[in-house]
């Protein structure tokens, strides 16, 4: 009896054992899913506003161009995603609707509706812009809108800046009448630190700066950033106004309107005789960051006069460029375009640092 019993003892002991285990994992397993679970509140709750019987909302996340696609969730949930192991919640997939800049962000937030029969609202910026940064510059956002959720998208901003605050309120989205109006909520947006790339203004020439290659010669001088405007969200938030001279040559930039008038008083030929220009005229900001976004061309500065022509002299020519992400920190910038000999032939690279001038300082 006892060799037969001996069998049965050793099966039921191991099936004790992987009932103590699998018992063990799942609650393992389950502390580790309330640990990401309580953690992932937590943070919600760190940049979350509430306005009671209105609207709850919170940071989904922030995402930096060229890539504004967010993905949320914790990483046991994205870890669970990923094997088709849905754990208390699937992540959920933001997906940017803008071509978004290398210097952008947009910024996703959720919410949770608590008006009857209005469960989808959206937001609506307080005072003239939505956002502004820790040294007081304001920047226009634009809606993305999706169920539950709305993506603001930044264009650029101040690439020294530290902090953006987002201030805002809800209301129950189209076609529903835009009332009534939650509190004001307000964000904080921490920043990335970005290192310097060109050289404080105190080591640049405060003048025209001029280069001779290949015996073209360009002076590029009186570069200067306007105020923000925010008339027309559409536009560049500020303007670089600049004067470019360029003798034995003229401008070979895809995103000028016009590349005639360079140098007016030179004999060249008609520039239909050329090929088209492939590579557009860019400006960098002292981190790196382009301020022209790709959908932007720079235009000649028109004279007020009786001809109301462009405004162009022996010594050259006004270009205004709009601009998005210039601001305080923006004391230089750099200037790459082609130049196209007069004679034709291969287009000349050049690349030109110049001192800013900002229309506060006048």
């Amino acid at each position: 009896m006892e060799a037969c019993s001996t069998p049965r003892r050793l099966e039921t002991n191991k099936s004790k054992t992987l009932w103590l285990v699998a018992l063990l994992l799942g609650l393992t397993t389950g502390l580790v899913g309330l640990f990401f679970f309580a953690f992932r509140q937590e943070q919600r709750a760190v940049q979350s506003q509430e306005d009671p019987g209105f609207v709850q909302a919170w940071i989904e996340g922030v995402r930096y161009g060229p890539n504004l696609t967010l993905r949320t969730g914790d990483p046991l949930t994205k870890w669970l995603a990923r094997h088709h192991l849905p754990w208390f919640q699937k992540p959920h997939l933001f997906v940017s609707r803008y071509q978004a800049n290398p210097g952008s962000l947009e910024l996703w937030l959720g919410y949770q509706s608590e008006i009857p029969n209005h469960p989808d609202l959206v937001c609506h910026r307080v005072g003239r812009t939505a956002f502004i940064d820790n040294f007081g510059q304001p920047y226009h956002g634009f809606l993305d809108i999706l169920p539950h959720a709305i993506g603001i998208y930044l264009p650029s901003y101040d690439h020294a800046a530290r902090e953006l605050i987002c201030t805002l309120r809800w209301m129950p989205a189209p076609p529903d009448p835009p009332f009534p109006v939650s509190e004001p909520m307000r964000f904080f947006i921490s920043l990335p630190h970005y290192a310097r790339k060109l050289p404080m203004a105190t080591e640049v020439p405060d003048g025209p700066v001029v280069q001779t290659r290949q015996g073209v010669t360009v002076m590029l001088s009186h570069v200067r950033l306007s105020d923000p405007q925010f008339s027309d969200p559409d536009a560049g938030r500020n303007e670089i106004t600049f004067h470019l001279k360029i003798v034995g040559g003229e401008l070979a930039a895809s995103n000028m309107l016009t590349t005639a008038i360079a140098d007016p008083f030179a004999p060249h030929r008609s520039p239909s005789a050329w090929p088209p220009a492939r590579n557009p005229l860019s400006i960098l900001d002292p981190y790196g960051f382009p301020l022209i976004s790709p959908d932007r061309s720079i235009t000649p500065m028109y004279s007020l006069g009786s001809f109301g022509g462009p405004l162009q002299e022996p010594d050259g020519a006004v270009w205004v460029a709009p601009v998005d992400g210039a601001g305080r920190s923006t004391d230089v910038v750099r200037f790459r375009f082609d130049v196209r000999p007069k004679d034709g032939g291969t287009l000349i690279p050049f690349d030109m640092v110049v001192r800013v001038h900002h229309d506060a300082s006048v």
